[in-house]
Order: C-alpha cells, then structure tokens, then sequence
C-alpha cells in the first residue's frame, strides 16, 4: 500500500480496537470497576501508583495492575468495633 490506500486503510481501523486484544482497558472502564473517578485513575498514574499505557494517543491500565489496587480491609477500619 502507498500514498492514499495506506492512509484510507488506517483511518478504517480505530486506535482502541487493538487495546482489549492485548489485555488493556480504558481508564473510564477501570474507574468504574473501582467506583472512583477517571480522574482519579489518571492521578494515580500520574503518582506511580498504577502503571499507565499509551496506545496511539490513548491511555490504558492492565486488568492486573488495577487488581493490585485491591486490599483487605481490615477490623475496625471505619469506626466499627470489632466482633469477637
């Protein structure tokens, strides 16, 4: 393909079609999962706390480093007493 073709061929293929075939998913889909704001995803990457993607000129996370996010919670934590 040249010129016009290759130009015409790449237009008919969107920059996120890739990204759910190789395993990442938009910030808006991470920040739903998490039930924060896409502002917030983006903070934490911006902060190193979650690993970001660019692909094209979109950002993405991996399913598995937003996982990471993820911790016990522990007794007590929101001002309830403990059971015994």
């Amino acid at each position: 393909m040249t010129g016009t073709a290759t130009v015409t061929a790449m237009a008919s293929i969107p920059s996120t079609s890739v990204a759910p075939e190789l395993g990442y998913v938009p910030l808006a889909r991470a920040a739903a999962q998490l039930d924060v704001t896409e502002a917030t995803v983006r903070r934490w990457i911006r902060d190193g706390e979650l690993p970001g993607y660019y692909i094209g000129r979109r950002l993405y996370v991996k399913p598995k480093d937003v996982a990471k996010l993820a911790r016990p919670v522990t007794p007590g934590e929101f001002g309830q007493p403990v059971r015994s």
